[in-house]
């Protein structure tokens, strides 16, 4: 008998940009209706490095921006100047 896989709910609620009310930004992450940091949303430990994270990259495109996503958080994370997202989004 196979093991199944839980399936976990995920959601993001958007909100104003506090520098710019017509930009609508993600302001509120939850896994399972518990509400849950950006980076725990994508699953992003202290322990995750960018190797890891660019090691997944995914072959199926609808993956790919989720994934774009988890790299920028990660370069930001660690303070590279390169994240073309560094300091984009303020709440």
């Amino acid at each position: 008998m196979e093991k199944q896989e839980k399936k976990v709910s995920k959601r993001i609620e958007f909100a104003p940009s506090k520098s710019n009310k017509q930009l609508i930004i993600p302001s509120k992450y939850f896994l399972d209706d518990i509400r849950v940091t950006e980076l725990e949303y994508y699953g992003i430990t202290p322990d995750t490095t960018l190797e890891e994270v660019m090691k997944e990259e995914p072959s199926d495109s609808s993956k790919f921006n989720e994934w774009q996503i988890k790299v920028s958080l990660v370069k930001q994370r660690d303070g590279d100047p390169s994240n073309p997202l560094s300091g984009i989004f303020e709440f």
